[in-house]
């Protein structure tokens, strides 16, 4: 299935279909970008917003589960946290307590090579748009993996009930310090 993904639109339908079904909410509109047959580089950037959102999510309820902290200030200063890849990758570690894997990680890089070359007007082949989508959803479904494993929940998933649940939590003043311990920003 991997390499016929990126050979045609519908492959890269089916290919989409075959990732796990708690997935695929996530990327809820892909479809029909592709049915529509809208450009391709509207489908790479919308899997990339999808991943950065499920960034923002691993974050904030890694450090909600983790520590109990209250959820709006933890929301309200991930929200405003500038988080690119080497921020993310810096925060992910501190808040999941290990690091993510160089394959996985990999994947995401690549695609992101594509993405650039679209988002600062390089034009990129279909194939190459297609290829990067597909490492995309690839490095989603593994990230996916990987935190359930390590920190018990699927950012690309259901979050429901992560959010607040009966545990008492943390009073803000008390959360702002372990955001700070963590390494966010708090200006």
């Amino acid at each position: 299935m991997t390499a016929s993904a990126t050979k045609t639109r519908a492959g890269l339908k089916k290919y989409f279909k075959s990732l796990p079904k708690n997935l695929r909410p996530h990327f809820e509109y892909f479809l029909k970008i592709l049915e529509f047959k809208l450009p391709l580089e509207i489908a790479v950037a919308y899997v990339f917003y999808r991943i950065e959102l499920a960034h923002r999510d691993t974050l904030l309820f890694g450090i909600i589960k983790k520590h109990r902290t209250e959820y709006r200030l933890v929301w309200e200063i991930i929200r405003k946290e500038q988080i690119g890849r080497a921020e993310f990758l810096r925060l992910f570690k501190n808040v999941i307590g290990t690091e993510l894997p160089k394959p996985i990680e990999t994947k995401l890089k690549e695609a992101e090579k594509i993405r650039d070359k679209a988002i600062h007007g390089h034009a990129p082949t279909d194939p190459e748009m297609r290829n990067a989508i597909k490492l995309a959803l690839d490095y989603s479904n593994d990230f996916n993996k990987y935190v359930k494993r390590h920190a018990k929940f699927a950012p690309f998933g259901d979050l429901s009930g992560l959010a607040g649940g009966r545990d008492e939590r943390l009073k803000p003043d008390t959360s702002r310090l372990i955001l700070k311990g963590l390494g966010f920003r708090l200006d």
